[in-house]
Parts: structure tokens; sequence; C-alpha cells
């Protein structure tokens, strides 16, 4: 499929591009963006057949899960400092906590771009101009594996509905690595996730009034859209 072709070069590119300012500045803007392009670029590469797949892929995806869970660990305190701040939340040991992860994240990509990585992209942009690509069945299936996944309801408890939330961003990076549109969920997410970082934030700094009623907010918004998305 030459979207998925065209879009996986450019998310490798502009992945690179990313790291290498993330490398000088652990921003929160880069490190979000970072994380994201990671998904994006596991997406895409679980598109592909086995008969399309090379070692190059699987590397690039082991090496995209591994760094996931770096980024993923600075991304969770750069929103716990933004709503802590939001919050009137003192954020100081959270402060030293971000800056402790971030010097580790720096680290690693210091590390990898300079050892692996970069080739693995080079190798893998070569390579998909040379193959035989169509996922049009493959990412029928993946999304409608996805979906039978789905509960027919919205879950109760923060662990179901957070496995739910990822279930929901694997389709969204799937269908939108091939240009599918994706506004129902994506709205989804967005409130579910943020009833998720405000029970995290809770978890840190107890039980507040405010903070409660928010949660119960964003949680009815995701309710009444997952709703419309299972009926679907």
């Amino acid at each position: 499929m030459e979207t998925l072709v065209h879009n996986l070069k450019k998310l490798l590119q502009d992945f690179v591009e990313v790291a290498q300012d993330l490398r000088n500045q652990p921003g929160p803007k880069e490190v979000h963006r970072l994380r994201i392009l990671s998904r994006r670029i596991r997406a895409g590469l679980s598109l592909l057949t086995p008969q399309a797949s090379s070692k190059a892929d699987l590397k690039v995806q082991k090496h995209m899960q591994h760094l996931g869970k770096k980024l993923g660990k600075v991304r969770e305190l750069d929103v716990l400092l933004e709503d802590a701040a939001a919050y009137d939340f003192n954020t100081e040991d959270l402060q030293r906590k971000r800056a402790k992860q971030a010097r580790k994240l720096q680290k690693y990509l210091n590390r990898q771009l300079q050892e692996e990585l970069e080739e693995l992209f080079i190798i893998l942009l070569v390579s998909l101009e040379d193959r035989d690509i169509d996922t049009t069945a493959r990412l029928s299936k993946a999304i409608q594996d996805d979906h039978s996944s789905w509960p027919d309801r919205f879950p109760k408890g923060t662990h179901r509905q957070h496995q739910l939330r990822i279930q929901i961003k694997r389709t969204i990076y799937r269908k939108e690595i091939v240009n599918q549109t994706t506004t129902q969920l994506r709205l989804f997410q967005r409130n579910l996730g943020r009833a998720h970082d405000l029970e995290m934030l809770q978890e840190v700094f107890g039980k507040k009034k405010n903070l409660t009623h928010d949660i119960n907010r964003f949680l009815k918004k995701a309710d009444s859209i997952y709703q419309k998305i299972s009926a679907n």
C-alpha cells in the first residue's frame, strides 16, 4: 500500500529529527512528539505482512518498544507536573523525578542513535522502496480484531478503562497511518485519557473534591462517546 510506505518513511525521518532535538533539550513537547512517533512507527510496521517484513523491521520494533517505556516515564511526569500546577499542588518532588528520568532518556538516545538506530532506519527506508506491500486485508483484519476485543459496555474500574484506552489508541494509530478518519475514537481517547491523568494525580496528592468532580466529568463524557462508537 503506497500510503503506508509513504507515511512510514515520513515517520522515520521525523523521528530522527525530533530525537536529535530531544538529545539536546528533552522538553515536554519533544518528549510527547517522539513518543507519538515511536507508537506510529510500531503501528505501521505491524501492518506489514510477514513476507514483507525484514530483520530491520523487527529490530526497530524492539527499539521503539523499549524507548516507548522510557518516554512514557518522562511523559507521565510532564502531565503530572502540568496538572499539579493547575490544581495548585507543590511540584518540587515531581520536578526532581522528572529531571532524573529525562537524564536516563537522554543517555539512552545518545547511545542508541549513535550505535544502531539511525543505521537501522536507513536500511529500513531503502528496503521499503523495493518491497511489494499490500496491507489492505491485513489492516482490515487488524482493525476487526481490535474491535472484537472491545467490551460491549464502557467498563468500570481504572485498570479496565486504561486497557480499553490502550486498545483504542492502537486502532487510532493503525487507521491514521493509512489516512483513515478517527475523529470519534480520538474524542473518546482524549476524555478517558484526561480522567486517567487526574486519577494519577489523585494517587500522588490524595483525593480532593474538585479533582474527583473533574474525573467523573471526563468519565461521563467518555462513556457517552463509547456508546456511539460501540454501536457502529
